[in-house]
């Protein structure tokens, strides 16, 4: 339990790094499980440093709350998402996924790799 307080409290990468190095020390190699979770810890860092409060998928759409009317930074973050993108209000965005974009692993990689390429 106490490892799941610790990926809910992570508000870096170099904290998800920690403790990850931690587990693997302590436990050996980790298991797919508890990589998920640190890999869905990493998104939500990533986006609230971006500026988003939530992300939520609907149907084939995935949607972006923002925490502040910030559509430009979005559509720079989003340029190049595999999908179309639709602002329909200063806080919300959503991204339009092709069917074969909505695996969780696909999804995951997919918004890792948007929400990396913001710095």
């Amino acid at each position: 339990m106490n490892v799941y307080r610790r990926i809910a409290a992570a508000r870096t990468d170099k904290d998800l790094k920690m403790l990850e190095d931690e587990l693997n020390d302590l436990f050996g190699r980790i298991c797919p499980e508890v990589q998920k979770l640190l890999e869905l810890a990493e998104i939500r860092i990533l986006a609230s440093a971006a500026g988003m409060r939530a992300i939520t998928l609907n149907g084939n759409d995935i949607v972006f709350s923002l925490e502040k009317d910030n559509s430009k930074k979005v559509i720079d973050i989003f340029a190049k998402a595999p999908g179309k993108l639709r602002i329909p209000d200063p806080l919300t965005a959503y991204i339009r996924l092709e069917s074969k974009y909505l695996e969780p692993d696909t999804i995951c990689a997919v918004l890792r790799k948007m929400l990396r390429k913001k710095g």
